[in-house]
């Protein structure tokens, strides 16, 4: 049982979760912002990084385009959350699907060292700030769509939050079982359901994967 398996609508619970980590993400840069003592350098930052995500809306400017204006932020701020923020955008589009042969989970396969590569110069540059702990969740999603399983799981045990984090939980499950270790994938997702902070349709999908794999 993997992903794939999910319906729809456990799917868009996951997106909903996703995106209400946005928002925590969000209140993290703002204090950030305050309590620093370099905020004309984050307001640059900010700047800077809400003129790539404006770019990367416009359905007319070509990919490159919208590649080298997250990487102006990376190269230009890379200690900050916006620098985090940008390694996160150009990595999904590294990982843009271009033909349907080259697809795992959404993704084009053949860049995805490369996006992985990116995630990781990102997480080197931050190795205290929070979101670096989102970061190594996205190298990890990455590793196993590649098979690289033992990269995954080791990426996913160096967060800091893994214990108390339903969703890395999830993928570090999903990585025993592409070892086909079906009672560490189970004892691994029991604990993601003790996440107080997931949501009762993410305990849905949890208790569909252990039921799946039992």
């Amino acid at each position: 049982m993997n992903m794939k398996n999910l319906t729809q609508k456990q799917m868009q619970s996951i997106y909903m979760i996703a995106g209400l980590l946005t928002v925590a993400i969000v209140c993290i840069i703002a204090l950030q912002f305050y309590n620093s003592n370099n905020t004309k350098q984050l307001l640059q930052a900010a700047t800077s990084y809400q003129k790539a995500v404006i770019t990367n809306e416009n359905s007319s400017i070509s990919v490159a385009d919208k590649i080298a204006k997250f990487e102006a932020v990376m190269k230009n701020y890379p200690r900050t959350s916006y620098g985090i923020l940008a390694s996160w955008e150009l990595a999904e589009l590294s990982v843009a699907p271009t033909k349907l042969d080259t697809k795992s989970f959404g993704m084009n396969i053949a860049n995805i060292p490369k996006a992985i590569e990116i995630l990781q110069q990102s997480a080197e540059n931050n190795p205290k700030d929070n979101l670096t702990n989102i970061t190594k969740t996205r190298i990890a999603k990455l590793c196993l769509a590649s098979n690289q399983t033992d990269k995954a799981i080791k990426i996913l045990q160096s967060t800091t939050n893994l214990q108390e984090n339903g969703y890395p939980l999830m993928l570090l499950g999903q990585a025993y079982l592409q070892q086909k270790d079906k009672t560490k994938a189970i004892q691994t997702w029991q604990k993601a359901e003790q996440d107080k902070n997931s949501s009762l349709e993410f305990k849905k999908i949890i208790a569909q994967l252990i039921n799946n794999a039992s």
